[in-house]
């Protein structure tokens, strides 16, 4: 088991997971700049269609991986390898199970294709390309409950370092066949093939970490099957709820608009998803060091660790919110071509969006880290279907910005303050308005980072130089503007020491 301490464990997991990212980041930009030049926005738009269909049939994710988490956290903190193996064999046993549901769901979407794609392509090289989207799905879920078990314990690093040299070896086959034949059938045949090369790989280095994973596992009875049994239904629900609110756009946008407006929409969303990938390095990063301190049932410790990553996540948000919205109406036609650049509204609605999904992203941290998943089910549910009113009403009215903003509307009218809420209640045992007195600080912090940055990158010119230099003085704005307005608070302070720590750790292995 892991021995190291929490503060070395996440400097670790967060730095790796940075590399990984840059490398990786990098490749995909090359991917999909050559994907969208060679294919064309017809088939952008079937790859985005198809990602948004089999992330909603994707179970694993509703809601058995974070309980299997949240599991492992207190038999890894004891060093209990015999409750660590009958968990994870009983998770096994889940996910076959889970394999095999979303294999049924993935082929019963199959004659419903016609009514959700609107492109001039064959259906029937469509159906071939969505089948080999399911099996990729499905093979994704072999030894999953294995890769957990690494998270968990803390060494998500070494699961990075495995992953980003799959998706090298990935991204540089797809980029020869797309060169070189120009095909997106080859393109999904490599995507399977890494896929299954990266599952092996971690399968074999979980059982080389953890040589009890080998041995033949009594069949004892579990105390814990019903408690598991109920967090997993109340996760599964949850998290249904979630992917009903998150990928429903693009099934939205092309049933309503066109399958091509997906293709222009989702060169914007894939730009918020690398970000969202680098914040969720952090995320990663955090949790398992935040499981293993919330193990300890230190109410007080938990609230200030809780505090101090309101102000992280509020600064990186800003951050994060303030480049997209300087850069993307450059970068978008130097990446991909200036016919992909949509309006101003959507480009607003995209941030707007993603700015209420980060900002929150410590209370939903705590919520998984410290098992609330009985208590937050329904309101997701009420979510997704405020979503999907707004996004048909607004999409109707104004298009594609109409869909996405919705999603944000429906966010803010549910979850943002729900979720805090149940978190003070039933964990710190105190009123969530100092909670919302934060966000609201930060909301106008944040807004000042925008409205600066962007005064000051109007000035600037368009070439791929002067996009770095608007992103360098994001960074600067908001490193200003929140030491002006925190530096003084132990949150700042809390936050500029795990900064220098980091960077002493990383210059010593270097």
């Amino acid at each position: 088991m892991n021995t190291a301490s929490r503060s070395e464990n996440t400097a670790r997991n967060i730095g790796v997971g940075a590399v990984r990212q840059v490398l990786t980041l990098l490749l995909a930009f090359a991917v999909r700049t050559v994907f969208v030049r060679r294919l064309g926005a017809d088939y952008t738009g079937v790859n985005g269609l198809y990602s948004n269909i089999l992330a909603m049939l994707s179970l694993a994710e509703l809601g058995v991986g974070n309980v299997l988490v949240y599991s492992l956290y207190a038999p890894l903190h004891r060093g209990d390898a015999g409750e660590i193996q009958h968990l994870l064999g009983y998770y096994r046993r889940i996910y076959r199970l889970i394999a095999l549901a979303v294999a049924l769901l993935g082929a019963a979407v199959i004659p419903f294709l016609p009514l959700i794609i609107s492109s001039e392509l064959p259906m029937a090289q469509l159906t071939i390309y969505y089948v080999l989207y399911l099996a990729n799905s499905v093979a994704s879920y072999l030894v999953i409950y294995k890769t957990t078990l690494i998270q968990a314990d803390q060494k998500a690093y070494l699961q990075n370092m495995v992953s980003a040299a799959a998706l090298v070896l990935q991204y540089a086959a797809q980029i020869a066949c797309l060169l070189i034949w120009g095909s997106y059938l080859g393109y999904l045949l490599i995507q399977i093939a890494c896929t299954l090369l990266q599952n092996a790989v971690l399968s074999h280095l979980a059982d080389k970490m953890y040589p009890f994973l080998r041995k033949k596992q009594k069949h004892e009875p579990m105390h814990r099957k019903q408690e598991l049994n109920d967090n997993i239904r109340s996760m599964f629900l949850y998290k249904l709820a979630t992917i009903l609110i998150n990928n429903t756009d693009n099934i939205l946008i092309s049933v309503m608009l066109g399958t091509v407006f997906v293709g222009y929409y989702s060169n914007y969303a894939s730009l918020t998803t690398y970000v969202t990938t680098f914040v969720s390095i952090v995320i990663t990063g955090i949790s398992a060091s935040l499981g293993n301190l919330n193990a300890e049932k230190n109410s007080e410790k938990s609230y200030t660790m809780f505090r101090n990553l309101i102000v992280l996540f509020g600064a990186i948000t800003g951050f994060c919110v303030a480049a997209y919205g300087a850069v993307v109406q450059d970068f978008i036609p130097i990446w991909v071509g200036e016919e992909y650049l949509m309006d101003t509204g959507t480009v607003a609605a995209v941030l707007f969006t993603f700015y209420l999904s980060t900002i929150v992203a410590p209370v939903w941290m705590y919520r998984e880290t410290l098992g609330l998943f009985r208590q937050m089910k329904y309101v997701m549910f009420m979510t997704a279907l405020v979503n999907i009113l707004l996004s048909i009403l607004l999409g109707h009215f104004f298009g594609v910005a109409g869909i996405i903003g919705a999603t944000g509307l429906a966010r803010l009218c549910t979850i943002f303050w729900y979720e805090p809420k149940v978190l003070f209640h039933r964990t710190f045992r105190r009123s969530a308005a100092a909670y919302f007195k934060v966000q609201g600080g930060l909301l106008l912090l944040n807004g000042a980072v925008m409205l600066l940055s962007l005064l000051l990158c109007a000035r600037m010119g368009h070439t791929l130089m002067w996009i770095i230099l608007k992103g360098i003085t994001c960074a600067a704005v908001t490193a200003l503007l929140y030491t002006l307005a925190l530096g003084r608070t132990a949150e700042y302070h809390w936050m500029l020491e795990k900064g220098r720590s980091f960077l002493r750790k990383w210059r010593k292995k270097a």
